[in-house]
């Protein structure tokens, strides 16, 4: 192989295919974590995916074990590699090599570097990339990818390339288009039930990160949306059955990109959304219902009071 490909959304997938079209399908091997659904990983044979330890001591010994698993591949030695530098498994893997790295949202342009502590540790652990910061700021990182969603930081600034989606989208053949809309599980049929609604609410793991019930999720999006009947974008880690409390909604797939659709030409004129900062990166420049981390104090608990004011992300301490 002569490029790899280390990411864990599917937006960044979704850019990495764009960018190298057939390359990504015949000649690439991926590195996932278990963020990226299943149906996913299944749909490239040259593929690993890795189970990400949840404690402390877990990540140290299971980057311990990264730095060794990684000569397995050779062709991390030699190949181009993209994807995200803000994951735990992309360091051990990419050793001292160079990366590539994708836009993963707003976070590429709101981001404050700051004073890595142990960094020396770090570095012996995990690597280069491991003992600096992320989302650009590392030596090791020699280009970034961006679309332009905000001002680009002075920290990234020379590493940037402008990616024009519309334009790559339209440089793709057919073939590979369908390819690409083919690894989100969707075709003509599935868009077409999008172009009914002009509206779409983005929806948050809060019960299945604890923070509220389901029941308490569930009012909080009956009291955002009222009776209008809107598109929803169920967040891929979720397990609520939206169609049960929402009949009338048209429920998108969980994993799919926005882009993928806009690209198709299905754009939203209105996003709602509790707090989801993905809300402020939907192609199209709609309209945002923003209702803020206020509506329930266990959330303002829990992420501290974010808001959005004048077109601007607000967060506070809570």
């Amino acid at each position: 192989m002569n490029n790899v490909c280390i990411v864990n959304n599917l937006y960044c997938l979704l850019l990495y295919m764009l960018i190298k079209k057939k390359e990504a399908f015949d000649d690439t091997l991926f590195f996932f974590d278990d963020d990226i659904p299943k149906s996913i990983v299944n749909q490239f044979p040259d593929s690993v995916q890795f189970i990400t330890p949840k404690s402390n001591f877990a990540k140290f010994l299971f980057v311990l074990k990264l730095r060794f698993y990684k000569y397995k591949y050779r062709c991390l030695k030699t190949a181009a590699i993209y994807g995200q530098d803000n994951l735990l498994i992309t360091s051990p893997l990419i050793g001292k090599r160079k990366i590539s790295i994708l836009e993963d949202g707003m976070m590429n342009y709101t981001y404050q570097p700051v004073k890595i502590p142990y960094a020396v540790i770090r570095r012996m652990v995990g690597g280069p990339l491991f003992a600096q910061n992320p989302l650009g700021y590392s030596d090791s990182v020699d280009k970034v990818y961006l679309t332009g969603l905000s001002t680009i930081p002075d920290g990234i600034r020379e590493k940037v390339q402008i990616l024009n989606l519309q334009s790559m989208w339209a440089e793709c053949t057919s073939y590979i288009k369908q390819r690409i809309i083919s690894v989100f599980g969707i075709n003509g049929d599935i868009l077409d039930r999008f172009r009914v609604v002009d509206s779409i609410l983005l929806t948050q793991p809060l019960s299945e990160d604890g923070a509220i019930s389901e029941k308490e999720k569930i009012e909080l999006y009956k009291d955002l949306i009222k009776d209008s009947v809107v598109a929803i974008k169920p967040h891929p880690r979720e397990k609520t059955d939206y169609k049960r409390f929402f009949p009338k909604a048209v429920i998108l797939p969980s994993a799919l990109p926005f882009e993928l659709l806009s690209l198709n030409g299905i754009i939203f004129k209105e996003v709602k959304t509790l707090f989801s900062t993905a809300a402020l990166s939907v192609p199209g420049n709609p309209k945002i219902s923003f209702a803020g981390t206020n509506v329930h104090p266990s959330l303002v608990k829990r992420w501290g009071n974010v808001s959005y004011k004048d077109g601007v992300l607000v967060r506070e301490n809570g």
